[in-house]
């Protein structure tokens, strides 16, 4: 397999909170992006061997930590509200779309 590093960064929310998130790209012509969001207690690193198993070229893929989680601020494993959490998860695509370019037309996929 070839390894796929993933590039850290912070974006800022809606509460002025910056919340940490990683990268991954496979180089290729045709671009796709992936958002991944991690579980309750989990964090972003945990996508290092799934992106890397999935290692599609032509794939970006982006997640971040939920605040409380990883690498992001706040009570470990605690967000005030799962309001709070969403109004997050709506920065953090929004950021997506503004720095990175991403299209906002979403599809969603459950495991």
């Amino acid at each position: 397999m070839n390894t796929i590093a993933s590039v850290t960064s912070e974006f800022e929310t809606w509460d002025g909170i910056k919340l940490f998130y990683r990268t991954w790209t496979a180089q290729g012509a045709e671009q796709r992006n992936v958002v991944l969001f991690h579980g309750g207690h989990e964090h972003s690193g945990r996508f290092d061997e799934l992106v890397e198993r999935l290692g599609r070229t032509n794939t970006t893929y982006y997640a971040w930590d939920a605040r409380g989680h990883g690498r992001s601020p706040g009570e470990r494993g605690y967000a005030e509200s799962l309001h709070d959490i969403t109004r997050d998860a709506d920065c953090f695509v929004k950021f997506l779309a503004q720095t990175h370019g991403l299209s906002l037309k979403l599809a969603f996929c459950t495991f």
